[in-house]
């Protein structure tokens, strides 16, 4: 009997183990499921943020302010006369015809306009096309700073600028890679002489790395002097400082605006005036940029000066700061929508029980 009633328990803890163990393989299976679907999930958001973080960064934030900056149109088409003879018959034959309003309007009037430039003109929205250039630029540009600020009681922002002149044929070199049209030749054999990139654009570049120094110096300055509160907790522990951020930012904002986007625009379109003149371009450019440049030996133009890339930019402020504010609300607005999407999916992910 006794025998009996331990044969029957052993066959139940049998059962009961039997069912443990499916229990636990299922569980088992289940978390291995949500593992996958969250991998999986990982890697599309991966992709999607690293193709838009791209093309916002590079494209939108670098590109197209570079083009922008040398669209120009001619301010007048030389007519070749013939002789003095037949020039009335010339004139009279003249046939005078109005452009038309679409033709008037510049390619990077719109932030739409300008993708579908880039558009026609690589497919890879110029994600490719210019970006090996700009990258080999900033590590030659860190090659050279990092040794140089070994050197002690030098300011960094002195060795900053002394790397940008000495990698100028490298910047000089993308600005003409992004903004003409696609070609097999490799953008190492475009460089420009040394002595030819640096005699043109010295005294810009300068200008461009202290005005980019003032955008970060001066605010950082004015926070320090007003003891300005930037943590979330100090501005609601002390409302009334609020205006110190404001203003701080204010600062920044206007030396954007007022000194660094002006340097940008001289020290681009002196390097747009240096392409040879051979070369075209993915948007009109007034090659003489108003002004009368002899060209050196390889083709390329001297260069304007300071005061010429400023004169030559004249009607085209107005259309520049647009694109700015533009650009600015979309990079804005692509964080908010990613936050809202990631946020949304979050909720969506917990209410199915993959996450907890």
């Amino acid at each position: 009997m006794i025998q009996h009633l331990l044969a029957i328990l052993a066959a139940e803890w049998s059962d009961g183990s039997r069912h443990i163990g499916i229990i636990s393989r299922s569980n088992d299976q289940r978390e291995t499921l949500k593992t996958v679907i969250l991998l999986i999930l990982v890697v599309l958001h991966a992709i999607a943020i690293i193709l838009v973080f791209v093309y916002i960064a590079y494209t939108v934030y670098k590109v197209f302010p570079i083009l922008t900056i040398v669209e120009s149109r001619l301010s007048y088409e030389a007519i070749p006369l013939q002789e003095a003879g037949g020039m009335s018959r010339e004139l009279n034959s003249l046939q005078t015809e109005e452009p038309s309003p679409t033709a008037q309007i510049p390619l990077t009037s719109s932030i739409r306009r300008m993708h579908e430039l880039v558009k026609q003109t690589d497919h890879m929205w110029l994600r490719r096309r210019g970006l090996g250039a700009l990258a080999v630029y900033h590590l030659a540009n860190s090659l050279v700073i990092i040794p140089l600020r070994a050197v002690p009681l030098v300011p960094g922002f002195v060795w900053d600028a002394v790397a940008v002149l000495l990698t100028i044929q490298l910047h000089t070199v993308w600005v003409h890679v992004i903004i003409t049209p696609p070609t097999a030749k490799p953008f190492w054999k475009r460089i420009l002489p040394f002595s030819t990139v640096f005699k043109a654009t010295a005294a810009a570049s300068l200008i461009y790395c202290v005005t980019t120094e003032l955008t970060i110096f001066t605010p950082w300055l004015a926070a320090q002097v007003l003891r300005t509160p930037f943590a979330l907790s100090q501005i609601q522990k002390k409302p009334s400082e609020l205006w110190k951020v404001l203003l701080s930012i204010g600062i920044f904002v206007a030396i954007q605006a007022l000194a660094c986007a002006p340097a940008l625009v001289v020290l681009t379109r002196i390097q747009a005036s240096l392409l040879p003149e051979g070369e075209g371009t993915i948007v009109p450019v007034d090659r003489t940029f108003g002004v009368e440049k002899e060209r050196g030996k390889y083709g390329e133009a001297k260069g304007l000066s300071i005061f010429e890339a400023l004169k030559s930019f004249n009607g085209s402020w107005t259309r520049f700061y647009k694109l700015c504010i533009k650009i600015f609300f979309l990079i804005l607005g692509c964080l908010v929508g990613l936050g809202t999407i990631l946020g949304l999916e979050y909720l969506a992910l917990r209410a199915v029980g993959i996450l907890v």
